[in-house]
């Protein structure tokens, strides 16, 4: 049994950058033969900005978890020990943002998205993962839910 979770939380790039790097990817390939100098560094940043992301891993088997950023599938961050998990919950959260059109004209968007977070016994409340589908958030940490013998709960 493995005794490792890793929860992927976000990229720590937003999805324009995302397509900035399969870009710069792209154009390394192309570059590859003709321009030599420049090819391995938009090799490197599009690779850093393709694979940087963020998340929280768990050992059960010595009970100790490590909020993790991992740069090229290397992680970086503390193991720190706890006692128990005591629960996993959904929040609601809402946005907005003013949007200026003209000079004193504009408009608010809203948005709805879900987060998840587990609660230790020592009260440190860890995020999980968020996402705009609840169902999607809850296919995601079901299974953790599981590992730890706990129920989601929703508040959203």
């Amino acid at each position: 049994m493995n005794h490792l979770i890793k929860i992927k939380s976000d990229n720590l790039f937003p999805a324009h950058f995302q397509i900035l790097g399969g870009l710069l990817l792209f154009m390394a390939v192309l570059l590859l033969f003709g321009a030599v100098y420049w090819s391995p560094i938009l090799l490197l940043i599009g690779g850093v900005i393709l694979t940087t992301h963020s998340g929280v891993e768990f050992d059960t088997a010595s009970r100790r978890y490590r909020n993790f950023h991992s740069v090229f599938y290397i992680k970086f961050g503390e193991w720190i020990k706890y006692d128990r998990a005591v629960k996993i919950y959904i929040n609601r959260l809402q946005t907005s943002q003013y949007i200026y059109t003209r000079v004193n004209v504009g408009s608010t968007i809203r948005k709805e998205s879900y987060a998840a977070y587990l609660k230790l016994s020592d009260d440190t409340k860890l995020y999980l993962s968020s996402n705009e589908d609840k169902d999607n958030l809850k296919i995601k940490i079901v299974p953790v839910a599981e590992i730890f013998g706990l129920d989601v709960i929703d508040n959203g």
